[in-house]
């Protein structure tokens, strides 16, 4: 992109931020949570797949 030329830079103002942190920190703790959820998901579907390989096993 061609820059601006109608940026002026004034001293005494902060510039802000254009990403809302609470907003973002809310969804990376849920993204995190959900991740651990589905890993634990898939142990539990492993150790049933483990515990019905053994009960075929113990029957055959």
């Amino acid at each position: 992109m061609p820059p601006a030329n109608d940026v002026k830079v004034v001293s005494g103002f902060l510039e802000t931020s254009n990403v809302n942190s609470v907003s973002e920190l809310t969804s990376i703790i849920s993204l995190s949570r959900q991740y651990e959820m589905q890993v634990k998901m898939m142990k539990t579907a492993e150790e049933n797949s483990s515990a019905a390989a053994r009960i075929l096993q113990l029957q055959g």
